[in-house]
């Protein structure tokens, strides 16, 4: 098909070409292909005069436009084609009389007023009528009329048979060339669509494309065969229509904080009437793929991976409190010594607001911290005399043990590295390594401080304990040495807890 003559947005006379595109096996129709392209530039050439030597001779395209005339083509006094439209009136108008008398000989004024003679022919294919005009006076000139009359009948039917023929060529090739670009792309499109469903209907996770109005556009057959549905049945439903009340409730609530960011929520949501957790990702998607707001949901389960990881976290809680209890027993004088660091240090982590994994490092960490002294003759570690330089030497190395020791355990966070460090201090006069400053790792100062508070507070087997508030005033004195803001939060738990409350805390 054809779409008649128009201005496009440059004011270019444009015409559109369409050819219908088939399935390739049956007769489904799949969609249209359309070419669109300027053609003044190829249309008015052909209606340049050629072989005759008059003045005032013009050829003109005209149609019928309601009840007007509307001319298709450029005019000798300069106006653009589409811009001039006059009444139809057939008997007084040559370009109107040749829309109602197409092939027929008259005498006429034309747009500008002048006497002239006229002749037609309607053109096949479109609504246009090809029109032939000379000025009277010129055309009934001595010994041209008749002559003349014969050249522009002739003219009439070469220009229309060649406007008919490069039209019908030129849109034949191009909607062939048209039709064969756009069977390619959708049979490409086809094989990845089939594509794309192979993949998403063999996939244990759930997907589904969810529009700004929390309704489905799209759900894989793994989500609709968990719920009970047909894929076909999702399209234009809501969250709750499909998944129940309860599990929309929860997904909108925990999916609408969301951001322009793909991001993860672990929810329990029970689904097929089976109760299970899942790994919620929302990912945004661009608006042209099913408008504003929409977003790819994924839904994988994970229940069965966080029950391994809750079971190998337990087994590592039962390795680090029998590390410990070995530990105690081995030093009977830092007997669950190691238990208050862990969770003193614990604490002094959530005060500075850090987050769960420096929290979970400082805990096992502070657990372990003493795990080098059972390289240590336990006669040394209950010794209550004055320590030897060898034994001394061998006691202030424990660090650097306990270190080697758990750098071939395999934690979440720098376990070793805080055990290690923690004997540094700021001022570089720590060991083993007489690390400074930022050199010594956050997890490293923490313990560091709250080591040696508990060191202070608790008795040995050459001293007494010290009172904490005593204790923490010396940790202040020497703030050169320890993290401010660890002696800070340290101060702070202090402060909160008398005798009573302290004690109990330990007995708990």
């Amino acid at each position: 098909g054809i779409r008649d003559l128009y201005l496009n947005s440059a004011s270019e006379p444009s015409m559109a070409f369409f050819a219908p595109i088939h399935a390739v096996q049956g007769d489904q129709l799949l969609g249209l292909a359309m070419a669109v392209r300027p053609v003044g530039t190829e249309l008015y050439p052909l209606l340049r005069q050629r072989g005759l030597t008059t003045e005032t001779h013009e050829t003109l395209l005209v149609r019928r436009d309601n009840d007007q005339v509307l001319y298709l083509s450029p005019q000798a006094d300069g106006t653009a084609p589409l811009k001039r439209r006059l009444a139809l009136e057939p008997e007084r108008l040559a370009a109107a009389f040749a829309l109602a008398h197409p092939g027929k000989f008259a005498e006429r004024i034309d747009y500008q007023g002048k006497d002239v003679l006229v002749i037609s022919r309607a053109l096949t294919g479109v609504p246009w009528v090809l029109v032939q005009k000379i000025d009277r006076a010129e055309a009934l000139a001595e010994a041209r009329g008749h002559a003349l009359l014969i050249g522009l009948l002739l003219l009439v039917g070469v220009l229309g048979i060649a406007l008919v023929a490069a039209w019908w060529y030129g849109s034949s090739v191009r909607s062939q060339q048209a039709a064969a670009r756009l069977q390619e792309a959708n049979e490409r499109i086809l094989g990845q669509s089939l594509m794309l469903n192979a993949i998403t209907d063999n996939t244990n996770d759930f997907l589904a494309i969810i529009n700004a109005g929390e309704s489905f556009v799209f759900a894989n057959r793994t989500l609709a065969e968990a719920v009970g549905a047909g894929v076909d049945e999702f399209a234009g439903k809501t969250l709750s229509a499909m998944l129940g009340a309860d599990v929309a409730k929860q997904l909108e609530s925990d999916l609408s904080d969301g951001n322009d960011q793909a991001e993860e929520l672990v929810v329990t949501l029970e689904i097929g009437g089976r109760e299970r957790r899942y790994s919620n990702f929302r990912i945004p998607l661009p608006e042209a793929v099913s408008g504003a707001g929409s977003y790819l949901l994924v839904m994988r389960d994970v229940t069965e991976l966080l029950l391994a990881e809750e079971r190998q976290e337990r087994l590592m809680w039962e390795l680090v409190e029998t590390l410990s209890g070995v530990l105690d027993q081995h030093d009977p004088y830092s007997a669950n010594h190691s238990q208050m660091v862990a969770r003193l240090a614990e604490e002094v982590a959530g005060l500075m607001e850090l987050d769960r994994g420096v929290q979970q490092t400082v805990r096992i960490a502070g657990h372990l911290i003493n795990i080098g002294k059972l390289s240590i003759p336990r006669e040394v570690l209950t010794k209550e005399g004055k320590l030897t330089d060898e034994e001394f030497k061998l006691l202030s190395g424990h660090l650097g043990r306990a270190r080697e020791i758990l750098s071939g355990i395999e934690f979440e966070g720098p376990v070793a590295d805080a055990v290690g460090q923690s004997g540094e201090f700021l001022d570089g006069s720590g060991r083993p390594d007489g690390l400074k400053g930022e050199a010594i790792i956050l997890p490293a100062r923490i313990l560091g401080a709250v080591n040696s508070f508990v060191a202070m507070t608790r008795p040995r087997a050459w001293r007494k304990g010290m009172d904490r508030q005593a204790a923490i005033d010396q940790l202040v004195t020497e703030h050169d040495r320890y993290d401010r803001r660890v002696l800070a939060a340290l101060y702070h738990f202090i402060s909160k807890h008398d005798d009573a409350a302290w004690d109990k805390l330990w007995d708990d």
